[in-house]
């Protein structure tokens, strides 16, 4: 009778990031801030910090990191472009509303989530998230056997992540202050001109762009590294 050899299945992890909690919670801890027109972010810088974080902790490669973010009518910022363009990295956008909530990010990330774990791409799962809605996608990974490590933001007080999404992770960790702020910074205010000065406009226009620049979307495609050969 012939046997079936068992061969394990080589040790392999990816990154989702729910870019919507960690904005919203690290602006709230480190800059008091509500929106995210009030501050800025190094968004390549804090995607190596994460995934440098995650290769100290985590066995095997990374496969890559899903970051999940929104905007209106699903068409992608500057930012989001310069995140879409870097190796590794797969951005997924759900719709941001009038009201500034993201609809379908917890639908695409459990939809990729259960399709690496279906088809035996990862062993592990990083997930840096706090909504509830995140659950489902958490228990389906797990049903196929996959290892879900939650990631969440130092709260200001008490707890941003939803309780169940905290029990039915594999382990747990919390990304401290000075973990994150080196990668987020205050956006500066320019003083008001007066009403009726269109010189002031002009002026005070240039001078926002030159206080927070951002690079033109032919700039963010042509930067982008070369895959491997």
């Amino acid at each position: 009778m012939a046997t079936s050899e068992y061969v394990a299945q080589p040790a392999r992890y990816a990154i989702f990031v729910d870019a919507g909690y960690l904005y919203a919670a690290s602006g709230a801890l480190l800059l008091g801030c509500g929106s995210r027109r009030e501050y800025r972010v190094a968004a390549e810088k804090l995607i190596k910090a994460l995934t440098d974080h995650a290769d100290g902790q985590r066995r095997g490669e990374l496969l890559r990191v899903y970051w999940f973010d929104a905007a209106p009518k699903k068409q992608p910022t500057v930012d989001q472009r310069v995140i879409a363009n870097l190796p590794l990295v797969k951005l997924r956008l759900g719709n941001l509303n009038a009201q500034g909530q993201q609809k379908g990010v917890d639908a695409q990330l459990r939809a990729d989530l259960e399709a690496l774990a279906r088809h035996r791409a990862i062993t592990d799962a990083v997930l840096l998230a706090g909504d509830e809605d995140m659950l489902p996608a958490v228990e389906a990974a797990q049903r196929y056997g996959v290892r879900v490590h939650l990631w969440g933001v130092e709260p200001t007080h008490g707890s941003n992540q939803a309780e169940w999404l905290v029990w039915e992770s594999d382990t747990v960790e919390v990304l401290p202050a000075e973990f994150l702020r080196p990668y987020f910074t205050k956006a500066k205010v320019l003083p008001v001109p007066a009403p009726g000065s269109a010189a002031a406009v002009r002026d005070a226009a240039a001078a926002a762009q030159r206080a927070n620049p951002v690079p033109s979307p032919s700039q963010v495609v042509a930067s982008k590294p070369p895959g491997p050969p």
